[in-house]
């Protein structure tokens, strides 16, 4: 077996469907299997897997266990050299699996890759950055296009015909291979959702390898479309980046990232109120509230240490 597509189900048959399908369509010349791992699900997915698929295999969680420890469900269970995590929320746009596998069993210093991932339009969405997330990248807000500035048009999509190595893909679509993936010990089991591939990327590196972004490998990432049904998701947001700074690089970098977000927050929303877009100025308000509250609460995600 050549590679195993994962792919984490909470409530989004529909788009789960299309994912499917597009696999099945567009991958060719490769030995492949997919592997769903839905997340105790109320819709009809399972059976419309089963139904319209009966060669997908299902692994079903009897609760909404979250992205990390749904996607580790299912790389227990894979049978591929490759495991190739897919968002349900994404079809391939091209033989995207195969261009992935290719690239990563001909580059022996790789340990994670990824396509291009586009918009609804074909538009360029965000598909890696050129560094992990730190304290400092939070500086960036401040200034729009301030990535652009220093890394160029290609700062988080390759525009270029040639593969290069960037600093994290997204999980929207992260092929790495089942050895390495295991003896890393997989996605961290503490996150729920959100961030568990910047860290899982942070220990790779950390080993000696890669990560590259492949442009030739096309997706599109209906991106959000698979959070509808997730309630307070910029509070799981907040709370997964002050628990991959303290594993990362230690609790001053939560400190750091808190008060540079927070001020970012409060000059967006003097700035609006300036220009009286209320709306706006409410919503960066609420998102300084909600950062200040999961940052203050220890309990919840433990950014002090212990």
């Amino acid at each position: 077996m050549n590679v195993s597509i994962i792919i984490v189900n909470y409530n989004t048959g529909m788009l789960l469907q299309k994912c499917i399908e597009s696999i099945y369509e567009k991958t060719n010349s490769i030995d492949y299997e997919i592997l769903v791992v839905d997340n105790s699900s109320s819709d009809d997915s399972v059976k419309m897997i089963s139904t319209l698929f009966p060669t997908v295999k299902i692994i079903a969680s009897p609760e909404n266990i979250g992205f990390g420890k749904a996607n580790n469900l299912g790389a227990a269970q894979a049978m591929g050299e490759l495991l190739f995590f897919l968002n349900s929320d994404t079809e391939l746009i091209n033989d995207a699996v195969r261009i992935l596998s290719d690239f990563y069993l001909a580059t022996p210093e790789c340990g994670i890759a990824g396509g291009n991932l586009y918009n609804t339009d074909l538009s360029p969405q965000h598909s890696y950055a050129m560094k992990l997330p730190s304290a400092w990248t939070e500086l960036a807000r401040f200034i729009p296009r301030l990535t652009e500035i220093f890394e160029g048009p290609n700062a988080w999509f390759n525009r270029t015909e040639e593969p290069r190595e960037v600093g994290y893909i997204t999980g929207a679509d992260l092929m790495i291979s089942r050895k390495l993936f295991l003896e890393s010990g997989g996605f961290d089991s503490d996150f729920f959702m959100y961030y568990e591939e910047t860290e899982l990327t942070h220990r790779i590196i950390n080993a000696g390898y890669k990560v590259f972004s492949v442009p030739q490998a096309k997706i599109l990432h209906l991106k959000g479309a698979s959070l509808e049904k997730i309630e307070g998701v910029k509070r799981i947001v907040y709370e997964s980046k002050y628990l991959y700074l303290r594993k990362t690089f230690g609790n001053l970098e939560c400190v750091k990232a808190h008060f540079i977000f927070s001020y970012y927050c409060l000059f967006k929303s003097y700035l609006h109120t300036l220009f009286r877009n209320r709306t706006i100025a409410d919503k960066y308000k609420s998102m300084r509230i909600i950062d200040s509250e999961v940052f203050k609460d220890r309990k919840e995600i433990d950014i002090y240490g212990a």
